[in-house]
């Protein structure tokens, strides 16, 4: 009997055990074509010169970046692009270029920052000239991630050829990697990043048996996941710079992982990121439309008609007035699913498209380690409803989001008209000493072509940024403060009138197209605003300037009102001069007009800061 429950125990640990060891993961190398590896060698090539071999770096020109303390246009040495740059000259399989790849891995990985007392341990600076021992901005934890990735690569695809220093070197230096994104705990809401650090985490537990770490892993999927289908696509919605990096690192873990219920998980979250990016696409002018929660740029660039182009098996072909590269990717292999085809190649117009981007009263926690604000730890809020709108027809697209804020990121207004030769574009801005202004927030109500809209402004937000430059004590010091209607792209087309006689409005024609900007209320602490017509080669504007002059004080904890109320009109034809009703309720202004209606506070006010709100 005792022999009985003896084999029985053992029969069960041998279950656990062996369940324990079951992987997650397949590694297998990605084989490449000849022609994949032409690409390749292509990059290379036009990487060689930046090379430098007493650093065994790669050269670059620093640009512009909240997290740096080094002046844009210096050059530096960066780590992701030597990272990167090792990578391919691995994948190249020539033999002749394994020595430098070798170079370049000792050299970033020397440049991780490994002390375990450290608050950034695992994570890599930008560049050999910025350590994160001695930097004053904030170090960017994104780093661990970003670096980890093409590391990961390296081991999966040429791990049979480093030398034993590397592959301890490249083992230490993940893990390190691990434990800071495990730390940080980045949530669904920086959709981007809590994609790239599981990929990172599940790749890492499985490549060096972490069963710990595995389980974090699959329950920061399973979250993911939850929030995906809650909120019908990303927190970070809509977004033509980060839905492509988020669809990446899916795409990775697709191919690696084995795990059926992880892998439907997985099915689903790209299947649901690329239905919203095929509903927004606006087939005439070739353009991504808004409301955009995170965006760099405003135009397409090259880089995403290759995507589009590669992923569909040159289906999506768009005749761009410059020219883009046909190249597949030799590593993502991107695949629309068939069934969304046709919103790139035979759209359905004209349509509206509404989204509830967030669901309002989400509990989400925030994070110190992504904020950059002490403060937020332990507290927990509750999200605001998001909902975009984007109405695409032949002749242009608008869209809007019901409440955002005018961060250099974010486009809560933004419309395209034109050809996809020559497209145009114009979208809302809200300039601090020329830079957008974080802590302006937006109220939009839509029907097609019209956009009823409030701004005012909250007393403890950013400046340039949401929550890394926070102002302190309400109070800003400014040269110039000014509402913009910024138009770019087929400039040569806008013609913009002068403002009408009651100062309220300004019209413009571009094309077939007319637009109509009307102010009916601006106050901002007792200033009197006056309309400037503007441009460069780049862009024309439209501007309601409030101040501009020498450097003055604003506090806007003392400010009694600072409140802009407009209406957008974007049509194929005449617009409507119907006038806006305004009235105010207490410290609310209420706008309304042809069914439309805003309401906006008029003082500005306190408000927890956050991205996930604004």
């Amino acid at each position: 009997m005792m022999y009985k429950y003896i084999l029985v125990i053992y029969l069960l640990l041998v279950s656990l055990i062996g369940s324990a060891q079951t992987k997650n993961t397949i590694l297998l190398p990605v084989k490449l074509t000849d022609q994949e590896i032409g690409v390749i060698i292509k990059e290379i090539k036009n990487t060689d010169a930046k090379y430098d071999t007493a650093v065994h770096l790669v050269r670059s020109v620093q640009g512009k970046h909240y997290h740096s303390d080094v002046k844009e246009e210096t050059k530096v040495h960066g780590t992701l692009p030597s990272l990167n740059y090792a990578l391919a000259l691995l994948d190249s399989q020539k033999p002749e270029y394994r020595e430098r790849a070798f170079e370049l891995l000792r050299a970033v990985i020397s440049l991780q920052d490994q002390n375990p007392s450290s608050k950034t341990c695992g994570v890599w600076p930008y560049t050999l000239e910025e350590p994160l021992a001695t930097k004053k901005t904030p170090a960017d934890r994104n780093w661990a991630d970003f670096c980890a990735v093409p590391i990961i690569s390296i081991i999966n695809n040429h791990n049979n050829i480093l030398p034993a220093d590397l592959k301890e070197k490249t083992r230490n230096a993940l893990l390190l990697a691990s434990q800071a994104i495990r730390k940080r705990d980045v949530r669904p809401d920086y959709t981007n990043i809590s994609l790239m650090g599981l990929y990172v985490c599940y790749m890492i537990a499985d490549m060096y048996n972490d069963i710990d770490l595995m389980v974090y892993a699959r329950k920061r999927l399973k979250t993911f996941y939850d929030c995906t289908l809650l909120n019908k696509g990303f927190l970070e919605y809509n977004s033509p710079t980060y839905f492509k990096l988020s669809l990446d690192e899916v795409l990775r873990l697709k191919e690696h992982v084995i795990n059926k219920e992880d892998h439907a998980m997985l099915d689903s979250i790209y299947s649901i990121g690329w239905s919203i990016v095929a509903r927004h696409y606006h087939q005439p002018t070739a353009q991504w439309s808004g409301p955009h929660g995170r965006c760099y740029s405003v135009l397409l660039a090259p880089a995403t008609y290759n995507w589009f182009y590669t992923s569909s098996n040159g289906q999506i072909h768009p005749e761009t007035s410059g020219d883009y590269s046909k190249d597949r990717n030799p590593i993502l292999n991107h695949q629309i699913p068939a069934n969304l085809i046709p919103y790139f190649t035979a759209s359905q117009l004209p349509r509206m498209e509404v989204d509830t981007f967030i669901r309002g009263g989400q509990t989400i926690e925030l994070n110190p380690l992504v904020s950059y604000q002490e403060g937020d730890k332990g507290v927990m809020i509750k999200t605001k409803e998001i909902i975009g709108k984007s109405y695409l027809t032949k002749d242009f697209v608008l869209s809007s989001a019901n409440q955002s804020c005018l961060w250099d990121q974010r486009r809560p207004l933004i419309a395209y008209w034109g050809s996809e030769q020559k497209p145009i574009s114009m979208q809302i801005r809200f300039l601090h000493d020329m830079y957008d202004y974080s802590s302006a927030n937006i109220f939009c109500s839509q029907d097609s072509t019209n956009v009823l809209g409030a701004i005012n402004f909250t007393t403890n937000g950013g400046d340039k940024h949401v929550t890394i430059d926070v102002i302190k004590d309400a109070t800003i010091n400014a040269t110039d403060l000014r509402l913009r209607f910024e138009f770019s792209g087929d400039i040569s087309s806008v013609k913009i009138g002068k403002p009408e006689s009651n100062e309220q409005s300004v019209s413009g024609i571009s094309g077939n197209v007319a637009f109509r900007i009307n102010l009916p209320y601006a106050k901002f602490d007792g200033l009197e605003g006056k309309w400037v017509i503007g441009g460069d080669e780049k862009s024309k504007w439209i501007d309601f300037v409030i101040y501009s002059g020498n450097e003055i004080e604003f506090n806007f904890g003392e400010i009694q009102e600072a409140v802009l109320g407009f209406l957008f009109s974007l049509k194929a034809g005449s617009i409507s001069e119907a006038p806006v009703e305004v009235s105010k309720s207490g410290e609310n202004l209420i706008l309304k007009w042809n069914g439309l209606s805003v309401n906006a506070l008029t003082k500005p006010y306190k408000e927890m800061v956050t991205l996930v709100l604004k």
